[in-house]
């Protein structure tokens, strides 16, 4: 097995462990002791790359990242629409009030796309540069947050489990890059190479260093081989379980926040709905869907434009290349022109409002666990008499 160097998981493959033992010890780490330390750790030093850094090989891996830009802007949209269903991960943004309706749905995840190719195209490093700034930017956000969610509901890093988490942050760093790494052919990246694989691997593992992320929580501290295991194993021990439509979603509000992004972006993208989308990641993945979840015969029309532009259209590279530069340009439009974009959001859905849930916490952190999380223990947390997180407190 081709492996990155690592901090903390040389000593274990040296012992010939299986990836499977592997990526299940490295879970049950991340789940363990990485749920009660804080997100962005303040020993990490943005300022100064860390002693694996390759400088050549990382300017190698962001030119795999821009031939392969489309396919990573597309995992990572998808990777959004699935991830944000889930409490853990929604219910400090709708805190913020930044994702309370669909304008500023738009705005909030139209910015993250920029400051996230930036990341893919200048210098972190570089303090004139546009990554270095939108780093920063992220990092505060990411600590402020921290700070709000974690006084409200008096945690203590080291005694409870976090909100922001290291925990919190790999799993995000997952949703930027996981569905590219697994289905590659699925994200239109048809011809890319294990060796380009490793190239995002290595791009992720250090922006996911810059974002405060320990190397023995980041997801991508380990090869190919390991990386793709160990996304399997957290999609099926704690993503799946928690968007499984059937009987019922477990966290509507999750389902809402998704269908709302959907729209906010369909100015940029005319073709995008939500449930075509879900339907062919669903597919792909293996999560059944409920019976009530038919689609329109317009959908299916959509959905089968989806799947041949995917999975065979963008496997001729005439094709794929066009198709990522009209993409880019439609990202410059949408940032020249975002003021009107979201004065139309904010009339068109002026119904769509999204708040916490029972304010503002409907599931306790105490419910992580290195084993399945199924719906049914999300329903049965030990939560107080008025179904909230029971550390929080009353402002």
């Amino acid at each position: 097995m081709k492996q990155i160097e690592g901090e903390d998981y040389g000593e274990i493959n040296n012992n010939n462990q299986s990836i499977d033992v592997l990526v299940k010890t490295r879970y049950k780490q991340l789940v363990e002791k990485g749920s009660y330390e804080i997100g962005v750790d303040p020993n990490i030093n943005p300022d100064l790359p860390p002693t694996w850094f390759d400088k050549q090989r990382f300017i190698r891996s962001q030119k795999t990242a821009e031939k392969y830009s489309l396919s990573l802007k597309f995992a990572s949209f998808c990777g959004l629409l699935l991830g944000i269903q889930i409490p853990t991960f929604l219910e400090p943004l709708l805190v913020t009030g930044h994702h309370e309706n669909v304008a500023k749905l738009f705005k909030r995840y139209l910015e993250t796309s920029i400051k996230v190719s930036s990341w893919y195209t200048s210098d972190p490093f570089d303090e004139s540069s546009a990554s270095y700034k939108s780093l920063r930017v992220v990092r505060s956000m990411h600590k402020s947050i921290y700070k709000l969610m974690n006084n409200l509901t008096d945690r203590q890093s080291g005694r409870d489990r976090l909100w922001v988490s290291q925990f919190q942050m790999a799993l995000t760093q997952a949703g930027f890059f996981g569905l590219l790494i697994l289905y590659s052919k699925d994200c239109g990246a048809h011809g890319i190479t294990d060796d380009e694989l490793e190239d995002i691997i290595y791009l992720w593992r250090v922006l996911g260093y810059l974002n405060g992320i320990q190397d023995k929580y980041n997801l991508c501290s380990g090869g190919l081989k390991e990386t793709q295991a160990y996304l399997l194993h957290i999609n099926k021990q704690f993503i799946e379980p928690q968007i499984n439509p059937i009987p019922a979603h477990p966290y509507p509000i999750g389902h809402q926040v998704a269908q709302g992004i959907s729209d906010a972006f369909r100015p940029m993208q005319p073709n995008i709905r939500y449930h075509v989308y879900l339907t062919y990641w669903y597919n792909i993945i293996g999560i059944p869907l409920p019976p009530t979840f038919d689609l329109t015969w317009f959908h299916q029309i959509l959905l089968v434009l989806m799947k041949f532009t995917f999975q065979k259209l963008l496997g001729f590279r005439l094709i794929y290349n066009f198709l990522n530069w009209r993409t880019k340009q439609r990202l410059i439009w949408a940032e020249k022109n975002c003021s009107q974009i979201e004065k139309r959001l904010a009339d068109q859905y002026n119904d769509k409002l999204f708040k916490p849930s029972s304010c503002p916490f409907s599931v306790t952190l105490d419910s992580l666990t290195h084993h399945v999380v199924t719906p049914h223990e999300i329903d049965n947390q030990q939560l107080d008499d008025n179904h909230n997180d029971p550390l929080l407190k009353s402002k």
